[in-house]
This record gives structure tokens, sequence and C-alpha cells, in this order.
């Protein structure tokens, strides 16, 4: 991860929350002129080590089910089935791992007759695919979009057709989704809108939480990163106060409870293995409620849709 200063991180943590804050607002709050607080954005921006992007809540916008998949593979090199199945616009991330499985993914989808269609119909036609392991999000007590990858990739997901966003709000979503920083103004005359009306619909999206503008640190595996998915299995009746004790490891930025493997899946992002041991060993472990824990580390990223959020309670 790229040292950053004091006020780099501060910045950032602005733009996390909320990723349209004006120069003059981050000098204002931090009490820096607006010149310097745009140097610094300017450059955090310009060497990549930040995006401002904008996230669609995947629950909120009508995909029903969220599932981690992993898949064993069998006759092919693990890369190249990977590198197929990120192909698929409802894979939202592919990574090639350590461990019993040889890729993780994660895969949206909208209902369960899309997800029958899905495996029947793409997955089952991808050779070396030998075994599916599914776990079902049931719920997602904490998501960070907050690092990862950022990288541009072909297959996009777009919004079901059955979605409460109506199609004025799609056309304005994909143009935050092309830059998170468009004014209104450029997206009114776009698509032959109103600026007034592009506002207020960017408002009413982000207040009802179908969008969230923020910044994403962009890092990738290697020396400095490790990535890797956790499976836990917990006590009976322990469950929340395991949830609420894994949600306050700042290293943990995936926390979901689950039905199929394991009870709990969680996402770490930590700087090396040593960290990795000590949170699995000294912290998540210890947990009071922890039966079991396993580990498996990601070689490489292979996807990762960062326009999408996974987080709350499936509503739909």
């Amino acid at each position: 991860m790229a040292e950053l200063t004091e006020l780099d991180e501060q910045i950032i943590a602005l733009i996390e929350q909320s990723g349209r804050r004006s120069n003059r607002d981050i000098a204002k709050l931090l009490g820096i002129s607006e010149r310097q607080a745009g140097l610094r954005l300017s450059r955090l921006i310009a060497e990549d080590l930040i995006r401002v992007i904008t996230v669609v809540d995947a629950f909120a916008v009508g995909f029903d089910i969220v599932l981690a998949l992993g898949v064993q593979v069998a006759d092919r090199a693990a890369a190249d089935v990977a590198a197929e199945l990120a192909q698929f616009p409802n894979v939202l991330a592919a990574a090639l791992m350590t461990g019993q499985y040889d890729i993780e993914l994660m895969i949206a989808v909208d209902s369960n007759a899309t997800l029958a269609a899905f495996v029947q119909n793409d997955l089952a036609t991808v050779a070396g695919v030998r075994s599916l392991h599914p776990s079902l999000f049931l719920d997602v007590a904490k998501y960070e979009t907050g690092a990862g990858p950022v990288s541009t990739f072909p297959a996009k997901l777009a919004i079901p057709e059955n979605s409460i966003v109506n199609e004025v709000d799609r056309a304005i979503i994909a143009k935050l989704w092309e830059n998170a920083w468009e004014t209104n103004e450029n997206i009114a005359t776009a698509l032959g809108l109103s600026e007034s009306t592009v506002r207020v619909r960017v408002n009413q999206l982000r207040t009802r939480n179908l969008i969230h503008i923020t910044a994403m640190r962009n890092v990738a595996i290697g020396p400095d990163v490790a990535f890797a998915i956790i499976g836990i299995e917990i006590e009976v009746g322990q469950q929340q106060a395991v949830i609420e004790a894994l949600c306050a490891q700042r290293q943990l930025h995936l926390v979901a409870r689950v039905l199929g493997r394991y009870d709990i899946i969680a996402q770490a992002l930590v700087r090396n293995n040593s960290e990795l041991s000590t949170l699995l060993n000294t912290v998540v472990a210890k947990i009071p409620g922890v039966k079991s824990v396993s580990c498996a580390q990601a070689l490489q990223i292979v996807k990762f849709d960062y326009r999408w959020r996974i987080a709350g309670p499936r509503t739909h």
C-alpha cells in the first residue's frame, strides 16, 4: 500500500463520506487553503492512489440473491477457468485462491429463476468446472468499498428490469458510473433534461441509499497487500455477538451471515501474511462463540466490479 500523509488520509476520509465534496468544503473542514486541498486531491487521483466512484446498492435495486461461490477445477488451468467465468456480467468478483477452492466468485442475480438459468446455461458451459459450493448471503453486517483493485472490466451488470429504479434514474446512474464527478449540468445536457431535474434525482438516489459517491483506494495484491476470505463456524446462539466483534476489526471489509459453507464469511485486506496470521489466530479464533476458522488467500484478483455495493439485509 502506498504511504500517505496524515493530511492525505483526512482528505480521503472526507471524500469517502461524500464523493462530490468540494475543495472549499474540504479546506474549511481541515483548516487548510482551498488551493492546498485541490492540489492534494488532484495528486491522489493523478497518481491513481484513489478513484472517486459511484456505487449502487445491489439489494436495494433488485438483486435479491447474492452468493459467494467456491469453484473446484479439474483438467484445466484455474486461471483460464477464472478468466472465462469473469466474462459473465453476473459475476461481480472472481479470484484465484489457495486452499480447498481454486476460485472464489461473488454472484448477484435478481431471482431464483435467473440463478437457475445462470447455473444451467452459463456456468455449466465452462470447461474445467468440477464442482460448485455456494454460500447464500442472508444479510451483510459490514461492507466497505474503501479499498480494492480499480480496473475497467468489459462485462458490466445492468440494473434489473424489474427494479424500483426508473428509466431516467438508470440513465443518470450510467453517467455517474462513467464519471462520478460529472456535473449535473453536463448530465442534463447529455440526457435532454433540466439541470434541476438531474440535481433533484441525484439527491433522491443518494437519500434513498440507492447510490453512494465515494472514494476508493486503488490497491492490488502484492508484497504490501494480502487479500483473504475467511470462513467461520459459530456456536448456537452466539451469531450476533460474533458478528459485532468481527465488524469491529478494521482489516475486515466484508462480514456476512450466510447459508451454505460456514455460518459467516468475512473478507480481509491486510499488509502481509504476518498481519493476516495475527488477525486469524489472535483475534478471530479467540472471539467467544467461534467454533472454527478457515482461511484462503487470494493469489490474483481476476475481476472486481466495484460499481456494486453489497450491504444490509435482503429486503426484496
